[in-house]
């Protein structure tokens, strides 16, 4: 009998026991879940503006145009000082954050989330869920863009703003390096050249 009941608290103690390893599991997955939402980019607002450094573009007007569906796949606008437009299919995956399609020129506004391009096989990754120094991933969609996440926890300073907990994604792409800087409820506030100086920034000044 005794051999039993030490048995029967040995079950027990290993089942509680996994029970805390998976309610860990689960927890640590919604908190990274929790935390990439918080760095997407041209989700938190419905309009953003950037300005450039003139190399490709002055300012940019970012529209949230169609917000996330039931998959999570988001339509977003964005047009320039000609007003020349440009259309971004976006989807929120387990993963990360994917772009699924863009639409060059974009002349007549429209819903492209469910068009044939959006929902074919190809497909660039923007920024991973886990949100952590050192990853590495492919990006493009012929994933010829190597991006890594060098730091999570940059201070980052825009005029009178000052960003916290940023995180910095290093890219190499055709032998140039840029660097790209996320802050929470921000999504998309910098990106720099290799020595530091701007090539976009987010503006407040609207």
């Amino acid at each position: 009998m005794q051999k039993y009941q030490a048995i029967s608290r040995w079950v027990i103690a290993l089942i509680c026991s996994l029970c805390l390893v998976l309610g860990s599991t689960v927890a640590n997955a919604q908190t990274e879940r929790t935390a990439f939402h918080k760095y997407v980019p041209y989700l938190h607002e419905s309009y953003a503006l950037y300005l450039g450094d003139g190399t490709s573009y002055y300012r940019k007007d970012y529209l949230l145009e169609f917000k996330p569906d039931a998959n999570g796949v988001f339509q977003v606008a964005s047009y320039n000082q000609a007003n020349e437009a440009v259309a971004y299919i976006y989807q929120i995956r387990e993963d990360g954050l994917y772009e699924l399609a863009r639409f060059v020129p974009y002349t007549t506004v429209a819903d492209l989330r469910y068009s044939v391009e959006a929902t074919d096989s190809e497909e660039s990754l923007v920024l991973p869920n886990k949100l952590e120094a050192n990853v590495s991933y492919k990006s493009g969609y012929d994933r010829s863009i190597q991006r890594t996440i060098v730091a999570t926890d940059v201070e980052c300073q825009i005029d009178d703003i000052v960003y916290y907990d940023v995180v910095k994604v290093k890219q190499v792409q055709d032998n140039a390096v840029t660097y790209h800087y996320y802050a929470p409820h921000y999504g998309l506030v910098l990106v720099t050249n290799a020595d530091g100086s701007p090539i976009e920034l987010l503006s407040t000044d609207y």
